[in-house]
């Protein structure tokens, strides 16, 4: 049977699915972290913004009474004089004027101080956020894609910020209002007030719990949904030169579909859940108004009995409005707690990535490590990216200040194992690894990485100029110590031919500029803070022959003074090296100088064969 990648994204729902079946927090620990940053620095805006929001539920019960007041004591009050009357409904229509006015100034300040609490705890999660992820280890990053960090990060955080800025205002608001009406019922009337609440509430719970669980499920299904769409748009754009030079872009726009169609349908049952409760409860709402009616006119028609108490035409009304109130504050309240439910579902995701302890972590007394010579020792370094899959063992590797040493080996040998070792990218499981006699795990990473520069296979450019790229992580560079570090690799050169010089943007990761010319920065931007260790990866498998032939002769320059590890390929930047080390399955078989080891015929003189001949009779012919 062959092999489909189409059901990818299929796996990855099930794959999250499973992942979240064990909660990794209740709802009320997940409801204090997101409260932990309100009240640290809002405290003082979350105070006014309550006082409003109870000023404003005192308001709304007010209306109906008043209108209470004006039927019975106006309308219904024959005894009443007709200027009386009269002067009567304009205080209370001037009242009723200013009620409105008054709840409408407080709507709008609450309405602005929540979105301001709101979209500043939001900023602060997802700044927090990022910072953590920008501290996690490597490990973290090899099983995870970016599109569902992205999702988290964007989409989790601003369903967040739905909660602060709107949810919690509107439950408060439906909170208090319910306790005040159900107060304003008693109080006109306790027995009547009690049937309804004998109809409604028990009905209420049934609707709600019933509603409930759904609730929970339908939500997450659409949280993880997004994540799939975010992640199959985040590899489509990254992925697009790849799939036009293979003309994919038909499977691609499948793929997006069905998981575009999986977020609409998981939406969709979403809605169902709200869509089939309000017309419950719009129900409800009618059959106890009904309920009024009828016990008002009973008691109109027939008089005041034991279990009936009669009520006035105003009280009826009032009674009325109440009711019509009473009930919107429960609808809005159950489908508060859908999207309490919808929130908690992206917090939790967004609380689990702030909560992933990452497997590289500084010691609490790390110090800065000193200005270094480049002593570099591996002592029987034991290391495995999967338990069950040893990479090194008992590695041990001594390196002199200013030692040239080349690793090469067989794919999946660790040769860049090594060097993410050496750089503390992963934690060794075993042994240690020292620079000029510190332990690496000892001393602060910002310290241990400002000494190193790291060319990688891949030169990765971020947005920005040139220049900027060239200086990266450096503060206050002067323009001649950058053109000084181009000029070092041989970059200078192409640099000054395009329209900007240095000041000419690269475009998203580089696309402006040939494969070369981004190695090339690379190269001069690991070599600007002047590192006494260098680290080349594979840095000229992916350039063309005229590249490789202009990093080779500033290759002199590069490696002066430094303690350097080459990982290639290529015979003409192995063959250069004081010392060439073969690795196999994670250990030191062979090691020594090019020619030396070539007379040995072991191992490296295989590889010689298989990799390097060819292409020194390649430079030979030409």
């Amino acid at each position: 049977m062959g092999y489909r990648r189409s059901g990818h994204w299929d796996s990855l729902v099930e794959e999250e699915e499973k992942k979240e079946r064990p909660k990794i927090a209740s709802d009320w620990v997940l409801a204090k972290w997101i409260l932990k940053f309100l009240f640290k620095d809002f405290k003082g805006l979350a105070i006014a913004a309550l006082a409003l929001v109870g000023l404003g539920s005192v308001l709304a019960l007010a209306s109906p009474k008043i209108i209470q007041i004006l039927v019975d004591r106006i309308f219904d009050n024959v005894s009443l004089a007709i200027a009386d009357k009269y002067q009567l409904l304009l205080i209370l229509t001037l009242v009723l004027l200013a009620v409105a006015l008054i709840t409408a100034v407080v709507q709008f300040f609450r309405t602005i101080l929540f979105a301001k609490i709101g979209y500043n705890t939001v900023k602060k999660i997802r700044t927090k956020t990022f910072i953590h992820l920008q501290n996690l280890s490597l490990k973290y990053f090899d099983t995870q894609e970016s599109g569902r960090l992205i999702s988290k990060v964007t989409n989790d955080c601003d369903k967040i910020n739905e909660l602060m800025s709107g949810g919690i205002i509107t439950s408060l608001i439906d909170f208090l209002t319910l306790i005040g009406i159900s107060i304003m019922l008693l109080v006109m009337n306790w027995q009547l007030a009690l049937w309804c609440f004998l109809f409604s509430i028990p009905t209420t719970l049934l609707i709600s719990f019933f509603f409930r669980r759904r609730a929970r499920k339908a939500y997450r299904k659409t949280r993880k949904t997004i994540a799939n769409v975010t992640a199959n748009l985040s590899e489509s754009i990254s992925g697009v030169r790849v799939s036009k030079s293979f003309t994919r872009e038909t499977r691609n726009i499948q793929e997006f579909r069905t998981v575009n169609e999986e977020n609409r349908v998981a939406n969709m049952k979403a809605v169902a859940v709200f869509a089939t409760t309000f017309p419950l409860f719009n129900f409800m709402a009618s059959a106890v108004i009904g309920f009024v009616y009828l016990y008002g006119g009973w008691t109109l028609i027939f008089g005041s009995t034991v279990i009936f108490k009669a009520v006035s035409i105003g009280t009826a009304i009032a009674f009325t409005q109440y009711i019509g109130n009473f009930f919107r504050p429960i609808l809005n309240l159950t489908m508060f707690y859908n999207t309490f439910q919808s929130t908690m579902a992206a917090t939790e995701r967004v609380y689990e990535l702030n909560h992933t302890v990452s497997d590289v972590v500084e010691k609490e007394d790390a110090y800065p490590l000193p200005e270094i010579n480049g002593h570099v020792s591996f002592d029987k370094v034991d290391f495995a990216y999967k338990e069950e899959e040893p990479v090194l063992m008992k590695f041990s590797l001594e390196v002199q200040p200013g030692e040239t040493i080349a690793v090469v080996g067989p794919t999946g040998s660790g040769k860049t194992t090594i060097i993410n070792l050496l750089a503390r990218f992963y934690e060794i499981q075993d042994g240690m690894i020292q620079i000029d006699g510190h332990n690496i795990q000892d001393v602060t990473l910002d310290s241990l990485h400002s000494q190193m520069g790291i060319v990688l296979q891949d030169p990765y450019l971020f947005s920005g100029t040139i220049a900027e790229n060239i200086i990266f992580n450096q503060k206050e560079v002067p323009f001649d110590d950058i053109q000084v570090a181009a000029e070092s690799v041989n970059a200078h050169e192409f640099i000054e031919r395009m329209p900007k010089g240095y000041d000419t943007e690269v475009g998203e990761r580089g696309s402006k500029l040939s494969v070369g010319q981004r190695q090339l920065i690379s190269f001069a931007r690991a070599l600007l803070p002047n590192p006494k260790i260098l680290v080349l990866d594979e840095a000229t498998s992916s350039v063309d022959p005229y590249t490789e032939i202009m990093i080779k002769q500033a290759l002199n320059k590069l490696l002066y003074d430094r303690t350097s590890f080459i990982i290639a390929h290529r015979l003409s930047t192995v063959r250069t090296a004081d010392r060439i080390v073969v690795i196999k399955d994670g250990e030191i078989i062979e090691e020594g100088s090019n020619d030396a080891l070539l007379a040995k015929k072991g191992e490296y003189y295989r590889l010689y064969q298989l990799q390097f001949k060819d292409q020194e009779n390649g430079s030979n012919n030409n």
